[in-house]
Formats: structure tokens, C-alpha cells, sequence
């Protein structure tokens, strides 16, 4: 019998399996809400080595982004099983967590509502990246991605161009996929202000963990106590948990990093105001690093 047909056939029971199941599996304890390009993959993977963190059926379930008109059944599909989690709450002692990472919720302008609506609960993860960084981040994975086949000076000019169709369409249908706003929102996602602020209009500051990106990268040990402490899951870290060791990229193109860098500077001002911390973006070190 043919390999792919056994796949197939598994992946077709375990489907149906999932579905007659969802009535009985939980929904997640925690969200890793991004940013895009600023580590929200790595450390879930990370935080998933933990005993008493249950992964979801993948990593980035795009529920409230993508999926969201599939309604909450179809999003407990990808989490585990209630009776499983309390079985292993047994056996740890402790409290059993589960979660994902769907990096474009932080920047989805529909996702902030409607994730509050479904777990108004949940304790939310975000990270951020400085954004020249990010944006050079972005436009090399569309490029990996057969997305992009612009300069990225280029792109960059013709960011509002790119977005401003999928933005009209978002403020009359919410359920647009938006790909364009996705793909291409180079600058528009590093933004990061408004999209905090429409995240505490619904949630408690408590309620809500802001890391920055370039710590993570530097000190993953120090960033993963951070957020096991906030998960309510002690201070330190398993013996066999795995940090990431994150690859150094190419730097932003000397020029156009000093164009974005006077374009982020009043956003990255306002976001510094706002969480009262100044994350030191504007250093030219620091804007161009990978």
C-alpha cells in the first residue's frame, strides 16, 4: 500500500477524530501574540519543552485571524484534550498550561475583540523587535517565499500603495484574509503603539507580558524565566528544555535603515512613553542588527 495514501488515511481519522472530539478539548491558556519577525515561533517552541505546557496541534493556529469565521469549535480541534490535561496535572503537581503563537494577531486590527470575546482570560505574549530590524526581517522571508520580487527600498515605497485596498476592505468585511495587509506592511507592523493600546482597552496591563525581541535573542534563559514566572510556572527552567540559538542575518541596508529609523522615530517615541521604558531603538548599532 502507497505511503501517501497510509498518511492520507491517518490524517483523515485523526481529523474526524479531532472533530467528534472538540466538546471535550480545552482552550489555550496563553497566546503568544507576536510581533511578525520578532521571535514568537522560537519561543513557543521553546516554552513547549516544559512538562506542563500541552502544544497545540501546530504552532500558529490563525484562528482569529484566518480562521475565525470556522467558529470555536473548529479552534478546540488544536488543543488537547481536557481529561489528558488533568491527567497530567496529577503527575506534575502543578498547573497544565496550553497555548499558540499566531504572529499577525498582534497587528490584525479584528483580533484584539474577538480574542478577548472567546478567552477574555487568557494571558497574552508579545514580543517586539526593533523595527528597522523587523521590517529588513520580513521583506527577506517574502523573498524566501517567492512573495516578493521588489527591491526593498522599493517595497518599502510602495507599502501604502500595497496596503490601502485590504485596509478598506478589513473596515467593511472583517472576515477579508487581508494578504496584502499581512505580506506587505514592512513598516506598518512595526508600528507598535496603537496595537498595544487596542489590546489594553480590552485587557488588564497584568493581563499582558511585552518583551523585547532583541533580550530574547541575546539572554533566551533570562526572557523564558520571565515568562514561566508571568505563566505562573516558578522561576526556573527545565534541565532538558532547549534554548534557541538565533542565526545573525544580513544587516539593513546601511541607507535605507537610516530612512526607516527617522520614519519609526516618533512611533518608537510614542511607544517608550506608553510602556515607560525606553527600548533604545534609535541607536544606529542597534537599528541595524539583525
Amino acid at each position: 500500500m502507497p505511503t501517501s495514501f497510509v498518511k492520507r488515511a491517518t490524517e483523515t481519522i485523526a481529523d474526524w477524530n479531532r472533530r467528534r472530539t472538540a466538546g471535550w478539548r480545552r482552550l489555550p491558556d496563553f497566546i503568544i501574540l507576536g510581533g511578525m519577525k520578532c521571535g514568537a515561533t522560537a519561543l513557543y517552541e521553546t516554552l513547549t519543552q516544559h512538562p506542563q505546557i500541552l502544544p497545540a496541534l501546530r504552532p500558529d493556529v490563525h484562528f482569529f485571524d484566518r480562521h475565525h469565521e470556522r467558529g470555536l469549535h473548529w479552534y478546540r480541534r488544536h488543543f488537547p484534550l481536557v481529561p489528558y490535561g488533568f491527567g497530567k496535572k496529577l503527575v506534575s503537581g502543578g498547573p497544565v498550561l496550553t497555548g499558540e503563537a499566531s504572529p499577525h494577531y498582534l497587528f490584525h486590527p479584528h483580533v484584539p475583540w474577538r480574542l478577548h470575546a472567546a478567552v477574555p482570560r487568557a494571558k497574552l505574549i508579545v514580543l517586539l523587535r526593533n523595527p528597522v530590524a523587523r521590517a529588513f526581517a520580513h521583506y527577506r522571508h517574502n523573498v524566501s517565499q517567492n512573495l516578493e520580487t521588489l527591491p526593498f527600498a522599493e517595497a518599502l515605497a510602495r507599502e501604502e500603495d500595497r496596503l490601502r485596498n485590504d485596509r478598506a476592505c478589513l473596515q467593511r468585511n472583517e472576515l477579508h484574509l487581508s494578504a496584502d495587509y499581512q505580506h506587505y506592511s514592512y513598516a506598518a507592523a512595526g508600528e507598535y503603539c496603537d496595537q498595544l493600546v487596542a489590546y489594553h482597552a480590552l485587557v488588564a496591563k497584568q493581563q499582558l507580558l511585552i518583551l523585547k525581541s532583541e533580550e530574547f535573542y541575546a539572554k533566551p534563559g533570562l526572557t523564558m524565566q520571565k515568562v514561566l514566572a508571568f505563566l505562573g510556572l516558578g522561576h526556573n527552567l527545565p534541565a532538558a528544555m532547549s534554548l534557541p540559538r538565533i542565526a545573525l542575518e544580513p544587516p539593513v541596508p546601511t541607507a535605507v535603515a537610516d530612512r526607516l529609523r527617522l520614519t519609526f522615530e516618533p512611533h518608537n517615541r510614542r511607544l517608550y512613553e506608553y510602556l515607560g521604558e525606553d527600548l533604545g531603538w534609535e541607536r544606529p548599532d542597534v537599528a541595524i542588527a539583525a
